[in-house]
């Protein structure tokens, strides 16, 4: 992820840069997947789902403030999560929203309790090094 967002700011990019981190065993594949998505104004505008990778994808947004929702959503009938976001993005920007769902019952590796989402907004006007100011934890 770290490259892709280098390559993002060079090329002065602005928008939404999405992760996730799924815990999955080498061999198995997990039912217990999720979905996570990024939404404005209730149109998704990107979502990750594969249970065999960690992934991320990058939203293109114009500059300018945006009510971001973010959204978890979890196979077999468990219920996900929801939260919103104001960002605030200057030409350049880059938002970075970086999930790791809960996944039940998983022995190979502890799980979070909840969705934890790390939020950050990396500005235009830092340094050629990959630093960022916490937007919500």
């Amino acid at each position: 992820m770290r490259l892709r967002l280098r390559w993002l700011r060079r090329r002065r990019k602005t928008g939404v840069l999405l992760h996730w981190t799924m815990r999955t065993g080498y061999r198995a594949v997990t039912l217990k997947w999720s979905i996570v998505s990024v939404e404005l104004g209730g149109t998704t505008l990107g979502s990750l789902g594969s249970p065999q990778f960690c992934d991320s994808r990058f939203i293109g947004l114009p500059p300018g403030s945006h009510d971001l929702g973010l959204r978890v959503i979890r196979g077999r009938r468990s219920r996900g999560t929801y939260c919103e976001q104001t960002v605030d993005l200057a030409p350049g920007d880059i938002f970075l929203a970086l999930c790791e769902p809960v996944q039940p019952d998983v022995f190979y590796r502890k799980s979070p309790v909840e969705d934890t989402w790390q939020l950050r907004l990396v500005t235009s006007d830092e340094g050629a090094g990959v630093s960022a100011h916490d937007v919500k934890d």
